[in-house]
């Protein structure tokens, strides 16, 4: 006779959760020495989005964690994020232009002149430079955060916390009735931008659900375990609004640098080599956010239709 398969669902609630806490937090601190180290982008990504999950598993579950100390977690974890957020738009940006410059240009944008002599001298070649003084000013930052990790660090009696609440068997808290309150929550919170998705220049706004949806999607994904896989399609739409709106937030990051870039300028931008090239691209990445946002909407059409 098969066994049956036991019914992760029928777990306690905090030995549950501290396996989503312990995770997330293992996954953290993997990441450290590579953005440390910060010579491949790959890690102040992925650590970003480490942080992320965490940040949503603790407020869940903070009811398994010393009051006090899961303060002060969330708040280094909270940190986390801020920090790499700009490290990963600029890491985004220079990659980008570096491609851009090496193997061509969007379309609709015209080589710019470069003086073959100097071409140091284009705008593109001092955007990148300036880029790049920016996200090496940020690095300390980053290093700083590995110093939270350390045995003396904000998060040195996180795991043994981990440990201690695994054995905690909380009464009356169920896993499922707890995925219910959760995901309704943080659905109806997505759902409040509902009129800003419907206006194209909500750029504040676009970025805020963002972030809502990254919420959203990661509290199913705590809960999907217990809740036998039932959310596994939502997860799949979530996720693909939350990469488009990603998309979009980097155009607007470029918006917002390009028009600094050479808005800023004395005089004619036209007259100083390579800002002709600089207002090109700003204009393709403003036809590509638009682009995007046009995709965006007929997805959030479909995410309405098909939620409950």
């Amino acid at each position: 006779m098969r066994l049956k398969r036991p019914d992760p669902g029928s777990k306690p609630f905090c030995p549950y959760g501290m396996e989503r806490i312990r995770k997330g937090y293992t996954s953290l601190k993997k990441e450290v020495s590579g953005a440390q180290a910060g010579d491949d982008t790959t890690h102040i990504h992925r650590m970003r989005v480490a942080s992320r999950r965490l940040r949503a598993a603790l407020p869940i579950f903070s009811s398994c964690l010393p009051k006090k100390a899961y303060r002060r977690w969330f708040h280094a974890v909270k940190t986390i994020t801020r920090s790499l957020g700009r490290a990963r738009d600029l890491d985004v940006q220079i990659a980008f232009l570096g491609e851009y410059m090496r193997d061509g240009y969007p379309s609709g944008c015209p080589k710019p002149p470069f003086q073959e002599e100097n071409p140091a001298d284009s705008g593109f070649s001092a955007l990148m430079r300036t880029l790049k003084s920016q996200r090496a000013a940020i690095q300390p930052e980053i290093d700083a955060i590995a110093s939270l990790f350390s045995d003396t660090g904000v998060f040195s009696d996180l795991p043994s916390a981990i440990r201690t609440a695994t054995t905690v068997h909380t009464s009356g808290t169920s896993i499922r009735k707890r995925a219910v309150r959760e995901t309704t929550r943080r659905y109806a919170a997505l759902i409040e931008f509902d009129p800003s998705a419907r206006d194209p220049e909500a750029v504040k706004a676009h970025h805020a659900m963002r972030i809502a949806a990254k919420k959203y999607r990661y509290t199913l994904e705590i809960f999907d375990e217990a809740c036998g896989g039932r959310y596994k399609e939502t997860i799949k739409v979530v996720r693909k609004l939350q990469e488009i709106l990603g998309m979009m937030h980097d155009c607007d990051v470029w918006i917002e640098t390009l028009e600094g870039a050479w808005l800023s300028r004395e005089g004619d931008p036209g007259t100083t080599p390579g800002d002709q090239g600089l207002i090109a691209l700003l204009e393709d990445r403003k036809n590509e956010r638009n682009a995007r946002y046009r995709k965006f909407l007929l997805l959030w059409e479909r995410f309405l239709q098909q939620s409950p």
